[in-house]
């Protein structure tokens, strides 16, 4: 792997970062930014495409106001908005957020059995939400009702809509308001 930072921007097209160590900062008005095994922390924002994380070893900040978001691995924390996709993160070890704000047409999943699950939904979206963990408590910041132990919650949002699943082993949830 390449020893590098890199600070990135177009106003036009998409940026690819391939696997590296250092630091990554990518931003374009009009394209997608794809970003390979990164050995430090990742920033990214783009107007208008989607984002792919393979891997970060640092905190990874990534915004699109017209795509979905993807993350395979992150060392780290993880911070994800979108207003225009879905956000996917298969596997982090620190603290994750996401933020929607466009109404998803399909079920969401975030799961991890080692870090905190923080989900900020737009105040107006419709989802269904099924929150569990065993290693800290669920809380929202909508008027839902918690399991006895506080350690789950399934409850309809704003009259329920797709599917909004959330897992932990190791953390808390926490449902909020935007």
């Amino acid at each position: 792997m390449v020893k590098v930072s890199v600070d990135l921007s177009t106003s036009g097209g998409s940026i690819a970062v391939g696997d590296l160590i250092g630091e990554v900062a990518a931003r374009t008005s009009g394209g997608a930014l794809s970003f390979g095994r990164i050995g430090g922390p990742v920033n990214g924002n783009t107007s208008g495409g989607s984002i792919s994380l393979a891997g970060s070893r640092g905190k990874a900040v990534l915004h699109t106001s017209g795509g979905g978001i993807t993350v395979d691995d992150a060392a780290g924390e993880v911070e994800a908005s979108t207003s225009g996709g879905s956000v996917q993160v298969n596997r982090a070890s620190g603290r994750v957020s996401a933020f929607l704000s466009a109404q998803p047409n399909e079920s969401c999943r975030l799961s991890t059995s080692g870090g905190s699950i923080n989900v900020q939904l737009a105040r107006n979206l419709r989802v269904d939400v099924d929150a569990s963990t065993s290693g800290g408590s669920v809380s929202s910041d909508f008027p839902l009702p918690t399991s006895g132990d506080g350690h789950s919650l399934r409850a309809g949002i704003n009259g329920g809509g797709p599917l909004l699943h959330l897992r932990t082993s190791g953390g808390g949830i926490r449902i909020q308001k935007r």
